[in-house]
């Protein structure tokens, strides 16, 4: 069975890096244009190894984001048509993953101007788990029957997507990509099983002889076998690709600036050829979904002095309203589990004061930004 190379982080990091390191060159020696290091899958795409890991287990976005007409350009972003305050919101949003049982939660404050405090505040969501993500918001029946962006899989998008340029976390909208596209696959589903077994046996061996030099007399490796024909087979297995051909990316040329470019059945992704930023993801109506939205991810710029995140996003739709999200801030750090539920515990009962002391149309507020969550 594949086992990923795991046992290595159990063997001495000298050791580890040594067995790696080995195994590396000898594939690289083989088959040095293997698109296995050259050609990017759906997966490897939306890991972006340009972003470093965040180590924090959390990660708090503020963001304006107002409406545009379609007459307006929404993908001039360093120039946006600011709209009147009444499409025009402040959101803080938070996403939270609990170490201890790797659950993600979600945190989200919205406010009608841009102190973000107790007077301007709107409403609070909070969910304890994606799976409410992906269930209790993808049948959204509240949202405007009108609206071509209007619920289930652009919330599903749009949140998945914001976790993955924010987070550098791709658990969201690979799910998001799985459930909406037939023909998506996991790097586990192209992978080259008998290739990988084989350096699977291989791994066993060198891990074998290297600490305890003598069995090299006795071990026959799996890469040199006694037999003339299963030494050939062995060297035409590690000259294939890691990766099957994969038909759903490919290197393309949009005016004049190439990308990777991820085409499945009903969604499409453009990363940038050199970072792998990505730059749009979209969507088009189905046979059992009417939903057509494009998020473009624009003005890739640096937070914090460490990490690469758009400052623009904007979002359109075949209706007339197009939306565009400003990045106030973003901050990566570390919360406890009880100080968010109790953060959403208190936030929820000044919800309650704001519904009693202000005439607010949340039903309106739900049709304006339909991708976005409200109680």
């Amino acid at each position: 069975m594949l086992k990923n190379f795991q046992p290595l982080l159990s063997l001495s990091l000298s050791l580890s890096l040594k067995i790696l390191t080995i195994i590396v060159s000898i594939i690289a020696s083989t088959h040095p244009s293997s698109s296995w290091a050259i050609n990017p899958t759906v997966e490897s795409l939306f890991r972006n190894a340009s972003n470093k890991v965040i180590s924090e287990n959390s990660t708090v976005i503020k963001f304006m984001i107002n409406v545009i007409s379609s007459e307006e350009s929404a993908t001039s972003a360093s120039a946006p048509a600011m709209a009147t305050d009444s499409t025009k919101l402040f959101v803080e949003l938070t996403f939270f993953t609990d170490k201890n049982s790797g659950s993600l939660k979600i945190l989200q404050k919205t406010f009608s101007d841009d102190k973000m405090n107790r007077n301007s505040f709107l409403n609070v969501v909070f969910i304890d788990s994606i799976e409410k993500l992906f269930t209790e918001f993808s049948s959204d029946s509240t949202t405007s029957s009108t609206s071509n962006i209007s619920s289930g899989t652009s919330k599903n998008a749009f949140y998945s997507s914001l976790y993955q340029v924010f987070s550098n976390h791709h658990g969201l909208i690979l799910k998001f990509l799985k459930d909406h596209n037939d023909n998506f696959q996991f790097n586990r589903e192209i992978i080259n099983k008998e290739k990988f077994e084989l350096l699977e046996k291989y791994r066993l061996y060198l891990e074998t002889i290297i600490q305890n030099p003598a069995l090299k007399k006795t071990e026959v490796s799996p890469l040199q076998p006694v037999s003339s024909s299963d030494k050939a087979k062995a060297m035409a297995l590690l000259k294939e690709n890691s990766f099957y051909l994969n038909k759903n990316v490919s290197l393309t040329n949009e005016n004049g600036e190439f990308f990777w470019k991820i085409q499945l059945k009903n969604s499409q992704a453009l990363f940038s050829n050199d970072q792998h930023f990505l730059r749009l993801l979209s969507h088009t109506a189905t046979a059992t979904n009417s939903e057509t939205f494009e998020i473009n991810f624009e003005e890739y710029s640096i937070y914090n002095n460490l990490y690469m995140a758009p400052k623009y996003i904007t979002i359109k739709s075949t209706e007339k309203k197009n939306y565009i999200m400003k990045i106030i801030s973003l901050e990566h750090k570390d919360l406890s589990v009880d100080t968010l539920i109790k953060k959403a515990s208190d936030l929820r009962a000044v919800a309650i004061t704001v519904l009693d002391t202000k005439k607010i149309d949340f039903q309106q507020l739900k049709n304006i930004f339909p991708f976005l969550l409200f109680n």
